[in-house]
């Protein structure tokens, strides 16, 4: 098995309990800044309507593809960290059967749609991650491509599920499992 999480401590954090919880205690770990989360600069600290009314121009919903965040990262630049991180580790992870990546919501879109190969438009209508959701890729060794197998599963949560995430979280008018 490898292991692979953000260099923030609270993704090394939900890795090593996942760890411990399936029994893995001593897996190799690498910390990686590709899996950082999106730098949002200016956006960084403020409140949903504080965004919409001080840069109604961002939309991190419905238009994360086309998203420069003011004084931080844009789509692409993650998209860029997303593709150094598969070319530089899992690419050479073949042969592995199991893979964790432990990372943040916008990168976790923005990485599930890069390893689909999915147009940078889809990623529009694929639905914020619910923190501590699984999702499950598989890679088909023949057509070198990845296959989707479950998608944002949050279910183990039960109760302990964001508050009001069945509202906010699933905004997408347009099912990412089309296409």
């Amino acid at each position: 098995m490898s292991a692979y999480c953000s260099s923030i401590a609270r993704a090394k954090q939900t890795l090593l309990e996942i760890l411990r919880c399936i029994g893995q205690e001593n897996p190799k770990i690498t910390e990686t800044d590709s899996l950082k989360e999106m730098d949002l600069g200016l956006l960084e600290g403020m409140t949903w309507e504080e965004r919409r009314q001080k840069y109604p121009e961002v939309d991190l919903d419905k238009k994360l593809s086309l998203l420069q965040a003011p004084c931080g990262e844009s789509y692409q630049d993650v998209k860029n960290r997303c593709k150094i991180f598969v070319e530089k580790y899992l690419e050479q992870e073949a042969d592995e059967k199991s893979i964790i990546i432990v990372s943040h919501g916008i990168t976790l879109r923005i990485l599930t749609n890069t390893l689909l190969k999915r147009p940078d438009e889809d990623i529009n209508f694929l639905n914020w991650m619910e923190n501590t959701a699984l999702t499950e890729l598989s890679w088909e060794k023949e057509s070198h491509t990845y296959q989707l197998v479950r998608l944002n599963d949050y279910s183990h949560l039960g109760e302990l599920q964001t508050i009001g995430y069945e509202k906010w979280g699933l905004f997408a008018t347009h099912d990412y499992w089309i296409k």
